[in-house]
């Protein structure tokens, strides 16, 4: 198996920690079981061996139980660590769990306190695993946040900013410390869709986009968009919202809008995504009549091949396509068009 457990089994009695160890294997599939008759030998056997769990005696010569896990938590703080003892009593119980245990059995019953033990080292070892995805995960989140210019943040439930990575302060005005536990609505001046999308979506895996503006520190207002998403890490909703300044974006739409020249997006098969409101005087096609037609459905026949030598190669070096072709307009007639291309 992919998955087995490795376990490091430490008791003073030679028969009981071989006899331990047979029927954790036994009892457990998934455990492979290291065995040490004393504490010396059992920090050796951690820095020689990978080992996701300790079961530890309690009272052994030397260094006892608790003081064994001192040592261990030294090495490696998280490391599950089970304190399985014949010794037992409340104080000692007390004692165990104040130290920081993950676990604390008792030897008693038949050959069930070893399915018992199995079971508590199987959870204790899982958890911990998760625990480390969620941490990989995070740490992958904020490297990637760390270094993009976007205004990046992971929210609560219910909305409120638990990490911003160093960008909110160009995009919103504020340092990430100064939006940390605020609620991000309150930074924007209509917070309501954020609100709605949480608490309509909260638990999927929907996206979002709410457009508003940012309140900055100085009273000024910026355009922005923010999507927001969530991801479920191991069973845990994380909430993502990307914040962009829309100040640029808006100066371009605006010049796009009020061009003369007709600007057109479109798709792979050449179908019209969007044109500007001069299409409307160059063709006398309205915008909303050539969205979703295909592009070259309009251009006269003997052009066709040459329009899709020119645009069929936007990949090919930095050169922007052009090609010169008739278009047909809405008397049926054709005028002659020059179009330069580029890939978005």
């Amino acid at each position: 198996m992919t998955d087995r457990i490795p376990v490091l089994l430490v008791d003073d009695d030679p028969d009981l920690l071989a006899v331990t160890a047979s029927f954790l294997e036994r009892e457990t599939d998934r455990l492979t079981v290291e065995t040490a008759s004393d504490t010396t030998a059992g920090l050796e056997l951690l820095e020689e061996r990978d080992i996701e769990c300790v079961v530890s005696d309690y009272d052994m010569p030397g260094r006892n139980g608790l003081d064994f896990l001192d040592a261990v938590r030294e090495r490696d703080p998280d490391l599950p660590f089970i304190l399985y003892t014949g010794t037992g009593s409340e104080a000692i119980a007390s004692e165990a769990i104040s130290a920081g245990v993950t676990d604390y059995l008792q030897k008693r019953g038949g050959t069930e306190r070893y399915e018992r033990l199995g079971n508590r080292i199987v959870e204790a070892v899982e958890k911990r695993r998760a625990e480390r995805a969620v941490e990989r995960v995070v740490d992958q989140f904020h490297t990637v946040a760390e270094g993009t210019t976007d205004a990046i943040l992971s929210l609560d439930a219910d909305g409120t900013v638990r990490f911003a990575n160093p960008a909110v302060e160009s995009v919103l005005g504020y340092e990430p410390d100064e939006v940390e536990g605020e609620p991000l609505e309150t930074l924007l001046t209509d917070g309501e869709g954020v609100e709605r999308w949480l608490s309509t979506n909260g638990g999927t895996t929907a996206e979002h986009e709410v457009r508003s503006r940012v309140r900055r520190p100085d009273g000024s207002e910026v355009p922005v968009s923010a999507s927001l998403g969530e991801l479920t890490v191991e069973g845990e909703p994380r909430v993502v919202a990307v914040v962009r300044d829309e100040t640029e974006r808006d100066r371009h739409r605006t010049f796009v809008e009020h061009a003369s020249d007709v600007v057109t997006v479109l798709s792979s098969d050449w179908r019209f995504r969007y044109l500007s409101p001069s299409c409307e005087r160059v063709t006398g096609h309205t915008p909303s009549e050539l969205l979703g037609e295909r592009s070259l459905d309009y251009v006269h026949p003997d052009d066709r091949e040459a329009v899709e030598a020119a645009f069929g190669r936007l990949d090919v070096d930095d050169t922007p396509p052009t090609a010169e072709y008739r278009f047909r307009t809405t008397d049926g007639g054709y005028r002659w068009l020059e179009s330069v291309g580029s890939e978005r």
